[in-house]
């Protein structure tokens, strides 16, 4: 597949490949960008920089409004994780449990 692949962090998600792949397309060579956020991405793909998967959340209002397209499949879905030192502080434990509310209030399970 020779379409340019936008990739989320320093060394790149796998969700692009992976989907390509159960499709039975390789994309192990297709090029690709590295994109720091996923508010980059979007709006990298609304620019026509390439493709990516975004979040639901991400991707309404650019589908909404034409300017992103719904690939139609079932979603993707991966693990995510929160990390943080081990040593405890105030403010970090604080920031630890709000991230996990947060997430347990808006993600689904898998």
């Amino acid at each position: 597949v020779d379409i340019v692949i936008l990739a989320f962090g320093v060394l790149g998600d796998q969700l692009q490949v992976e989907w390509l792949r159960r499709r039975g397309h390789d994309a192990a060579h297709s090029p690709r960008h590295l994109v720091p956020s996923t508010h980059a991405i979007s709006d990298a793909v609304e620019l026509g920089l390439g493709w990516a998967l975004l979040p639901p959340d991400r991707a309404a209002e650019g589908v909404a409004a034409g300017r992103l397209v719904r690939l139609g499949d079932d979603p993707v879905l991966t693990t995510l994780h929160w990390q943080r030192w081990k040593e405890r502080t105030l403010v970090l434990d604080a920031l630890t449990t709000e991230v996990v509310d947060a997430a347990r209030a808006t993600l689904r399970p898998l």
